[in-house]
């Protein structure tokens, strides 16, 4: 287990997970602004992709299960995307269809900025979201995240929003500097 939140419990893929991982990333609606629906190969790679990172950074997606009855719900996590030639360590979450509404997304997003500060010393998180996609800008800004730019991420224009550690933006306003 990597960590828990009041109804999710987030843990490192295995490779028992595929079934559920392949009906999240072939449903059209929760993949319409991830490039779209992906068979159960491409599901597959997915899952060897975050496992392989995971052991390299120490982070990717995770699996998202709720505790009450243990069912995948999603996933979720801090993932490395390297954008117009940067690497930016980004908070990443995707969660069931059935699912939606339920504020799983929100809570899992959370957990994951809460571990990130806690546990991973990274200097800045960032996100990357689509201008379409309302709902996660929206919990973007609900974490406290904020718009910073547009930006070029796999030849398609998204929007990158930012989290600074609490001690970088106390030290920016110090020193008199924006965060």
């Amino acid at each position: 287990m990597i960590f828990e939140t009041p109804r999710l419990m987030l843990r490192s893929f295995t490779g028992a997970d595929l079934d559920d991982l392949w009906q999240l990333l072939s449903d059209a609606e929760v993949m319409r602004y991830c490039g779209g629906p992906l068979d159960r190969a491409q599901s597959q790679a997915w899952l060897q992709s975050a496992q392989r990172y995971e052991g390299e950074f120490g982070y990717d997606y995770w699996a998202v299960m709720e505790k009450e009855t243990g069912l995948f719900v999603g996933q979720a996590g801090i993932i490395r995307q390297v954008m117009e030639g940067a690497a930016y360590d980004c908070l990443a979450y995707m969660i069931r269809r059935d699912h939606w509404g339920k504020g799983l997304a929100s809570e899992a997003a959370q957990g994951c900025l809460d571990y990130a500060k806690k546990n991973l010393r990274l200097p800045r998180l960032h996100a990357t979201v689509e201008e379409e996609n309302l709902a996660s800008q929206a919990i973007l800004r609900k974490l406290g995240m904020i718009y910073e730019r547009d930006i070029l991420y796999l030849e398609q224009r998204v929007r990158l929003f930012v989290l600074q550690k609490p001690d970088a933006q106390d030290q920016a306003l110090r020193e008199g500097h924006s965060p």
